[in-house]
């Protein structure tokens, strides 16, 4: 019998098979971490919708009514005063036969004249006797009373406060040879699966502007670049420190802040994973969330409060850093829009190569910015570090 050189092997085992020879078992779906991590732009879209600009900077006007809460100087007055300070430029806010509550003592004042910050008074004008008016005393003007026959008392006026933003472009290019293109891969088609998870990386950018983002504009002699502002960015008025740790009456206290104004009812909250675990935790006693369901494909549990209902979204962009992932915004969603550049809504443009090149590009292109009016009806939440 003939000698075969080479490694002998038993016959019927797998012990002389190389590793060239195997089939690989892959999976025929690359399975991307995070498909959706843009819960903010989805949920903006679908809810408040969007309203094309027709130039990089879009404006809007914003107004209040007029406020009736005003705060007394540093000094403090007696019983017998007939004048009155207030703090710096609240004295804006008064007119001529305005009438003032002291919440304090009780005390019901008529204001006869108004010079820059000082008011003249005529106390108790009411049942409740005058007292003292402490220093930094808060006040509340509770209507106005005027004289039969009387000529029209000085008018007041608040001011129109303009806002703006700028509609950024963001492009993620992606492409291939041809000879990429055709080849037989595991893992499925390579154009397809690389479209998918460009799309993915082209909304996540855009994400990230909307709520970190900070406007800028320049010009250059070759055109302009523009960065759009964020919710982070807008949101100034309600920020809630929790102080390290989420607690029931920290919560309330920032539901409160956020109810007072704006749509009444909801509030969509985007939160770091920490302060999911937090509500979760500090809800489990009382019943206040309800658990599970989906909105447009995102995730949502309802946390109920007296206030008002907040919508939770776990985002995975704000726990990138450690920074951020402290941190909760709860938005009034019809305060918030998208505003796209005319024909520049997210699109997929094709074939962008030269015509002498032997493969193919693309990109996703948008040129799109956030608006957030009064942003009074919305708040941060942040410094959750436990619970």
């Amino acid at each position: 019998m003939a000698l075969i050189t080479g490694q002998q092997t038993v016959v019927g085992s797998t012990t002389g098979i190389t590793s060239n020879q195997r089939v690989i078992q892959m999976d025929k779906t690359i399975h991307l971490l995070e498909p959706n991590k843009n819960p903010l732009t989805v949920l903006m879209n679908k809810l408040s919708g969007g309203e094309n600009t027709g130039s990089p900077k879009f404006e809007w006007l914003e107004d209040i009514l007029a406020p009736k809460t005003l705060t007394g100087d540093a000094i403090g007055y007696s019983s017998g005063s007939t004048t009155m300070g207030l703090a710096s430029g609240q004295g804006a806010k008064v007119a001529a036969f305005d009438i003032i509550k002291n919440p304090t003592s009780g005390e019901q004042i008529l204001v006869t004249a108004v010079s820059t910050d000082t008011l003249t008074i005529t106390r108790a004008f009411g049942v409740t006797a005058a007292g003292a008016i402490a220093a930094n005393q808060p006040l509340l003007i509770i209507g106005n009373a005027n004289k039969e026959n009387a000529s029209v008392r000085d008018i007041l006026a608040t001011a129109v406060t303009a806002k703006y933003n700028y509609a950024q472009i963001f492009r993620t290019p992606l492409g291939f040879s041809r000879v990429l293109k055709n080849s037989e891969l595991y893992g499925g088609d390579y154009k397809s699966g690389q479209l998918k998870k460009k799309g993915i990386e082209h909304a996540t950018e855009m994400e990230r502007m909307y709520i970190f983002g900070e406007p800028n504009e320049v010009q250059s002699s070759d055109g302009g670049r523009w960065t759009t502002a964020g919710i982070d960015y807008f949101l100034q008025a309600n920020r809630y420190d929790a102080g390290g740790s989420l607690s029931y009456t920290t919560f309330l206290d920032f539901a409160q802040q956020v109810f007072r104004y704006g749509t009444q009812g909801s509030r969509l909250m985007i939160a770091a994973p920490v302060i999911i675990s937090a509500v979760d935790a500090m809800s489990a006693s009382r019943l206040m969330t309800q658990v599970g369901g989906t909105m447009f494909g995102v995730h949502v549990s309802k946390v109920q409060t007296s206030h008002g209902e907040f919508m939770l979204v776990k985002h995975p962009l704000l726990s990138e850093t450690a920074f951020f992932n402290e941190r909760a915004f709860a938005l009034d969603m019809d305060k918030l829009k998208d505003r796209p550049f005319t024909g520049a809504k997210t699109q997929l443009r094709t074939n962008i190569q030269a015509p002498d090149q032997d493969g193919e590009k693309h990109e996703y292109l948008t040129q799109s910015g956030l608006q957030l009016v009064n942003q009074e009806a919305s708040g941060v939440l942040y410094n959750v570090n436990s619970f």
